[in-house]
């Protein structure tokens, strides 16, 4: 959420720099709303995923083509789709999952009981 207000705000009070004269202008798709997507499509694979959910990969599938799109769209580059996924969203999404994997206590049912049997009870 911090990512995506620091975005918001770099892209509506920073200029564009073109032809070394500072020129306000908004883009048609702001960058943030790719920080946006991604946040909101991996948080629902990641609550499909806890509830069971059979088709809960779909929803990486989802934050891939998302971010890539919204993201090429923020350029202004459509066809520069390919490149952002290989070089940008797939890369992205396979490292926070790997993040999700070796730092989330609840990633298995296993692991969670494991780390929370060893607590003594609250009091």
């Amino acid at each position: 959420t911090l990512a995506f207000l620091l975005m918001l705000g770099w892209e509506k009070y920073v200029g564009v720099l073109h032809d070394e004269l500072v020129i306000f202008t908004f883009r048609p798709v702001p960058a943030a709303l790719t920080t946006l997507s991604y946040s909101v499509t991996l948080l629902a694979w990641y609550r499909a995923r806890h509830r069971g959910g059979r088709k809960s990969w779909l929803w990486i599938a989802a934050a891939v083509l998302s971010g890539a799109i919204l993201r090429t769209l923020s350029i202004g580059v459509p066809g520069t789709i390919p490149a952002t996924l290989i070089l940008g969203a797939v890369p992205f999404v396979l490292l926070w999952l790997l993040a999700a994997r070796l730092t989330d206590p609840a990633w298995t049912k296993e692991r969670w009981l494991r780390l929370t049997a060893s607590k003594p009870p609250e009091a």
